[in-house]
């Protein structure tokens, strides 16, 4: 008769349940995730499946949660005693008195500020010079799949006749990819209204 699994501890994240499960093997105790990779996949639907379980055999149910309770409650007899001081000061970041507060800032004097005028230079071209790139590859491609002749079209327009200015790449992008474009274009055409007609009938 196989062992019954029996559940030590569950878990909402695939990460603490690693750990948990590591600590186990660590001790020689055998143990299996399960719904891990539910949690994982659907970590919003933990709650709703009762989280990741950390299962272990049944007779090694209570070695492994002395091991747990040793590794993560506050059974361990190696934890050191708290000083509530120097932790609230962490938690509060209070600077104690004999430090300087502004220690380790820059002097305010030394700090540039940007002019409130100055604005971020524009690329050259912006969406004009995106067209023009995209147009040179969509160009070619409607060779392949001639209703992307059409969006070429649209690119075309937008590189040739947009505001901004061209790089010397753009403006070789445009006349090759206008080129390519009206070349496809009547071709595209006719595909689509030899395809049509027998469509409507």
């Amino acid at each position: 008769m196989a062992d019954r699994l029996v559940t030590i501890a569950t878990f909402d994240s695939v990460p603490q349940a690693h750990l948990a499960k590591n600590e186990l093997d660590t001790a020689g105790i055998r143990s299996v995730l399960m719904d891990e990779e539910t949690v994982g996949m659907l970590w919003h639907a933990a709650h709703a499946i009762g989280g990741i379980k950390l299962k272990v055999n049944e007779e090694d149910a209570e070695r492994a949660l002395v091991v747990f309770d040793e590794r993560f409650g506050n059974g361990g007899e190696s934890s050191d005693p708290v000083d509530e001081q120097s932790l609230a000061e962490q938690a509060l970041a209070v600077p104690r008195e004999d430090e300087d507060p502004s220690e380790g800032l820059p002097h305010p004097e030394s700090v540039e500020t940007p002019a409130a005028d100055s604005a971020p230079p524009d690329p050259v071209g912006g969406y004009r010079e995106e067209c023009a790139r995209r147009l040179f590859f969509v160009a070619w491609l409607g060779f392949l799949f001639p209703p992307l002749i059409f969006y070429a079209f649209y690119l075309m327009l937008n590189a040739a006749l947009g505001s901004g200015e061209l790089s010397r790449q753009g403006r070789v992008n445009v006349l090759v990819g206008s080129l390519v474009t009206l070349v496809g274009l009547p071709m595209a055409w006719l595909m689509v209204m030899a395809f049509l007609p027998g469509r409507l009938n």
